[in-house]
């Protein structure tokens, strides 16, 4: 007769520490399955977490739980998947030479939420003379909820006034700078409200600011001074004749 071998059933029951997570703070999230077998002897082998098709992560390091039940842990090997509802999530034992696999049921949801943003804006200096409005270099910084870096590339929208005057800023490791692009873009005086705002993208959400400090624009002048003559004689120093020219970019001085 032939003696046919055959692998004891297991049972495997999915954890999630969180059913919801928001963009970038992946790395923190734990699944954990629990596999059970019988006979006294402890699963080994390889548990498996994944979304559909997708590979959450996996795990051959195990923990003893009682004579034939484990516990298989791990985190999200991408620490940053896009924001999204990611159904059927599911764990799977391998099995080995003793033990048949198993995968849990039923499949459970995992969503990972936009993040939020904080948006800053300075300018330096606070006034400029009128005419010379690009003088003004206007920083902008946006951080996330969790630390993480906004993406390079991304702009922030930086508004003067009544918002017709503006500049971009792209980002580079979450700051960046701009200048305005006329020199009499705005009227003498001020001092006028300085606001950015990012737009977000597919995973972080949107904000804006108002700088603490607004610009202001001054009037700028010149001045030179002309002589009747450039020699006179000793006590005729009454007839020198000194005439001083003030203009103003804006107005009369």
């Amino acid at each position: 007769f032939t003696v046919t071998a055959t692998t004891a059933p297991t049972t495997t029951v999915l954890l999630t520490s969180r059913s919801s997570v928001t963009y970038g703070d992946e790395r923190g999230e734990a699944f954990i399955a629990i596999v059970t077998g019988t006979g006294g002897t402890l699963p080994t082998g390889t548990v498996t977490f994944k979304s559909g098709s997708t590979v959450l992560c996996s795990t051959s390091t195990f923990i003893r739980l009682s004579e034939h039940t484990i516990l298989a842990s791990c985190s999200l090997t991408n620490s940053e998947l896009p924001v999204g509802t990611y159904g059927s999530v599911i764990a799977t034992y391998s099995g080995n030479s003793h033990y048949a696999t198993s995968t849990s049921s039923p499949a459970q949801t995992f969503t990972v939420t936009k993040d939020s943003t904080t948006t800053r804006v300075s300018e330096t200096p606070t006034t400029v003379p009128y005419g010379n409005e690009s003088a003004a270099v206007f920083t902008v910084t946006v951080t996330t909820g969790n630390g993480e870096a906004v993406p390079n590339g991304e702009t922030v929208t930086v508004k003067v006034g009544s918002g017709s005057v503006t500049c971009t800023v792209t980002l580079l490791g979450g700051t960046g700078h701009c200048t305005l692009t006329s020199n009499t873009a705005l009227a003498v005086g001020g001092p006028y409200a300085v606001s950015a705002a990012y737009a977000g993208d597919g995973n972080l959400n949107s904000s804006s600011r108002t700088a603490t400090t607004g610009l202001s624009v001054e009037t700028a002048t010149s001045t030179s001074l002309t002589l009747s003559t450039s020699s006179v004689t000793y006590g005729h120093e009454g007839a020198e004749i000194f005439t001083v020219h003030v203009t103003a970019t804006s107005g009369t001085p």
